[in-house]
């Protein structure tokens, strides 16, 4: 369940956009939730990549590169196992 300010969208293909304001150990705790009850309901991995605003970009362009990119660490990193990378 989402809270008010919060945005999940369909970004593309199998790549969801979530927009949660606040505090970045608020939004690494949500996306950890999502990781563990997407691979508790569907045995699907699922690998996140985060961007701090405006710490790492400030327009959308910059924050979803910053997040694309750390995706990618994440996915090489640990293949086919559930992850997430928030790194400067």
């Amino acid at each position: 369940v989402l809270r008010r300010g919060e945005i999940l969208a369909r970004y593309g293909g199998d790549e969801f956009l979530l927009v949660v304001p606040g505090e970045l150990t608020y939004a690494l705790s949500l996306v950890e939730r999502a990781v563990d009850q997407v691979r508790l309901q569907t045995g699907l991995s699922l690998s996140a990549g985060i961007a701090k605003f405006p710490e790492e970009g400030t327009t959308s362009e910059e924050l979803i590169a910053i997040a694309d990119k750390n995706l990618t660490r994440s996915q090489t990193k640990h293949h086919d196992a559930q992850s997430l990378v928030c790194e400067s």
